[in-house]
């Protein structure tokens, strides 16, 4: 309606960053849970951290936006610098974070099936292509919580 009517062709249509990310979560809990993935319980919550701060930190500009958010696939490889030798970071040459210690325990690797998977979660084209058109002011995270409350303790 918004965009075959002409009385609202001047309105832009925005989605809610919390409903994006909830799929996200939903499709790293599902991977968490196959013996062939060990390592994504431990970085869950870490993504999730990563995609809420950079969604905040490049509301602006959406597109360094999404380049900061796939250097997650990097990160959980123990690569933190040098990224300039990956095709799909373009323009950023390392991590914002400052130096952390060298613990190798939940590091995956690059050629490990549990890598593929989870760089089809990051780079899922649905995910992609919302993150650029997704609100950077308000989303709705905060009346959903209100609503369940409300719900669990005062059904309709």
């Amino acid at each position: 309606m918004l965009r075959e009517d002409v009385h609202f062709k001047d309105i832009k249509h925005l989605l809610d960053y919390w409903h994006l990310i909830k799929g996200i979560n939903h499709d790293l809990r599902e991977l968490a849970k196959k013996k062939s993935c060990p390592n994504i319980q431990f970085w869950r919550r870490k993504i999730i951290n990563h995609a809420y701060f950079v969604h905040f930190k490049f509301a602006r500009n959406r597109k360094r936006g999404l380049n900061y958010w796939l250097s997650v696939l990097p990160h959980v490889t123990g690569r933190h610098v040098h990224f300039q030798k990956i095709p799909f970071l373009d323009g950023i040459t390392k991590c914002k974070h400052t130096k952390i210690g060298l613990d190798t325990t939940h590091l995956i690797k690059r050629d490990s099936d549990e890598y593929q998977q989870l760089k089809a979660v990051i780079m899922k084209p649905t995910f992609l292509s919302g993150f650029l058109r997704a609100s950077p002011k308000k989303n709705t995270s905060p009346n959903e919580s209100y609503n369940s409350i409300l719900n669990l303790y005062a059904p309709k």
